[in-house]
């Protein structure tokens, strides 16, 4: 290791792997999401005891719903990161085959890269790392779904001479912020268990799938439309992106609601402060409740209702932010849903 920038941070080769838990909080208990956590960090540091790689050159960062390892300098080691994903895949799948509670039943996707970062102290006191590999390794696992492994540039660079991984990986272009395309590669290699070779839906052609906004969705796309400029001044603040995806989903529900009431049957709105505070201040009483609540519910809202419309909102260095509309997502609402799209009075976006 060697220091670059200054005495306190030294720089480190790194291996990732981002492991995401797929639907985690859809339909679980609290009990079942801590079990199924624990399992996982089972499995994990079972798998990396296999490789013998000694534990000060390992780094397990939890996520949440999920876990990201950091191997710092086993260079030696070329595709280690790709052996432990593969381990990691066939335990799952042989957890899942060993218990009848569907509940407890669960699916991981796997985003691979491998970069030289900066070795830091988190807060806690504790090692972490930070720069650009962790990050382009969470924005690679954002494409993938269940049972899928996909890899960023630098680790594909590395494997795709070797026999063992020549002709075993897809290629695919994610556009990124300032129009920039960053390429995404999925191995497709061997078969291994509980791995899975489908194209990831992000990336499927519009004509492969019937994707019709719902209603929600289109309320959704509506009120992110119209606050656009005002989320983007959100969106930085501490687990802001979290905030506004739950304040947008919960207009978007009231919307939905007021447009099917009757005299008989009425909606009373579920958005705190409807109708009489505004979005900077629902913004602001949402962001003081429970981090872990708002983490969950907007992962929640993401993976069951948005991350199918994945290329309709603009995306951030290849990772989509499901708050920002692109403009192809504004033609759609329009052409879908042109009785919404006239009552939120978006003309100006033009044809």
């Amino acid at each position: 290791m060697e220091n670059h920038l200054g005495r306190d941070i030294l720089t480190v080769p790194v291996k990732y792997i981002y492991l995401d838990i797929v639907g985690f909080t859809q339909n679980r208990s609290i009990e079942a999401q801590a079990q199924i956590i624990n399992t996982l960090n089972t499995i994990v540091r079972e798998e990396l005891r296999k490789t013998q790689i000694p534990e000060d050159h390992v780094i397990f960062l939890p996520t949440g719903d999920g876990i990201c390892v950091a191997l710092l300098n086993v260079e030696a080691l070329y595709d280690v990161h790709m052996q432990v994903a593969f381990g990691i895949l066939q335990r799952i799948h042989e957890y899942d085959c060993g218990t009848d509670d569907e509940m407890r039943r669960f699916h991981v996707r796997i985003g691979i890269n491998a970069n030289v970062d900066n070795l830091i102290t988190d807060i806690n006191g504790n090692r972490n790392v930070a720069g650009t590999g962790i990050n382009f390794a969470q924005r690679v696992v954002s494409m993938a779904d269940a049972g899928q492994i996909l890899v960023g540039q630098p680790v594909y660079e590395t494997l795709r001479h070797r026999e063992q991984y020549m002709n075993s990986f897809r290629t695919y272009n994610a556009l990124a912020k300032h129009n920039i395309w960053l390429p995404v590669f999925q191995y497709i290699g061997e078969d291994h268990v509980g791995l899975s070779k489908d194209e990831p839906s992000v990336f499927v052609k519009t004509d492969q799938r019937n994707d019709r906004l719902t209603k929600h969705v289109a309320f959704y796309f509506a009120h992110a439309i119209r606050n656009r400029e005002f989320l983007m001044q959100q969106i930085d603040k501490p687990y802001g992106s979290y905030v506004t995806m739950i304040l947008l989903w919960l207009l978007a529900n009231d919307s939905t609601g007021y447009s099917e009431a009757t005299e008989i049957n009425p909606y009373r709105p579920r958005t705190w402060g409807a109708g009489k505070m505004s979005i900077a201040e629902q913004f602001e009483y949402y962001i003081t409740q429970d981090v872990w609540l708002l983490v969950g519910l907007s992962k929640l809202i993401q993976d069951t209702h948005l991350h199918e419309h994945a290329r309709f909102f603009d995306n951030d260095q290849g990772t989509w932010i499901y708050i920002f509309i692109n403009h192809d997502g504004t033609k759609k609402l329009k052409n879908e849903w042109p009785g919404i799209w006239k009552d939120f009075e978006f003309e100006f976006y033009g044809s």
